[in-house]
């Protein structure tokens, strides 16, 4: 049988962190080992997952990012294929069953992702009986540049494709889990899945909703553009992901009154595609400036 190691990081996640345990350690294809990284946590996520070895493995790492906390997990496991696991979130019970089946019938694929659906109580979740079919995802790459579809909490990775892409990059922070599915995708043909096998859960410290990860975000979408420029053959899907993303800090920087930042989004959205958001902002400044 197909071996599974399952990736937790975890920073000041106590709250939430049983319950995602529980959710790994409760499918029906049981994973081998379940790595929770604390990185850095000043809670008591550590002691929760103490609470179940030796079922569960703890790392303990310095506060040094989400990407490295999941890299160490990858380097300190030796199974066939890995999966990753927010602390926050749930997987459906046959989540694992489903992606080992369709990852061990298809050799030459890299990963494979299902869809997810949002919650904010553990009790709006409902676990029922699921069929669920894997597809070819043909235009993965392009998709994975206008709105990345793949969570993280929502794939299986093939351990060996690593040797091939490498692991996230450390350096990245908001976008490193789109610059790895893109570098994974070049690899093989990657499978997808409409069956909503993930749940992602909202709540106010979401890092996500934080301005501070949402332009962490836009820098790495301008890192992967760069990057990626000679194997992209038509830089649209990004562009419109990228100037999406720096239109909305615009307005939010503006409401907030800080007009210079709001002014470099803007001009980044522009320079991407969204050519009327910069003069629609400085005819606000030019109306503005008649009233000081």
């Amino acid at each position: 049988m197909p071996s599974v190691a399952v990736v937790i990081p975890c920073f000041n996640g106590a709250m939430y962190l049983e319950d995602a345990i529980r959710s790994a350690l409760s499918q029906t294809f049981p994973p081998d080992c379940v790595i929770v990284v604390d990185d850095g946590s000043t809670d008591t996520s550590a002691k929760i997952a103490m609470k179940y070895t030796p079922r569960v493995r703890l790392l303990r790492q310095a506060n040094m990012g989400v990407s490295v906390a999941r890299n160490n997990g990858i380097l300190s496991s030796n199974t066939d294929f890995v999966a990753f696991l927010d602390a926050d979130d749930l997987w459906h019970p046959q989540k694992l069953e489903f992606q080992v089946d369709a990852l061990s019938a298809s050799p030459r694929s890299p990963f494979v992702f299902n869809r997810r659906v949002e919650f904010r109580f553990k009790r709006e979740v409902s676990f029922s009986h699921k069929v669920c079919d894997f597809r070819e995802a043909n235009s993965i790459f392009s998709e994975i540049l206008f709105r990345n579809p793949v969570h993280c909490s929502s794939v299986l990775v093939r351990r060996s494709a690593f040797a091939r892409s490498g692991l996230f990059d450390p350096l990245l922070h908001g976008g490193e889990d789109t610059e790895l599915w893109l570098r994974l995708a070049v690899h093989g043909d990657v499978l997808e899945s409409d069956s909503e096998l993930s749940y992602l859960r909202m709540h106010d410290n979401n890092t996500t909703l934080s301005f501070f990860f949402r332009k962490s975000r836009l820098d790495a979408l301008l890192a992967i553009r760069c990057k990626w420029a000679d194997r992209i053959a038509d830089t649209t899907e990004i562009d419109k992901n990228i100037a999406g993303n720096a239109m909305g800090l615009g307005y939010e920087a503006y409401s907030l009154g800080e007009f210079s930042s709001a002014e470099r989004y803007f001009s980044v959205a522009s320079h991407h595609g969204r050519s009327r958001v910069l003069c629609r902002f400085k005819r606000l400044q030019s109306k503005a400036a008649q009233f000081f």
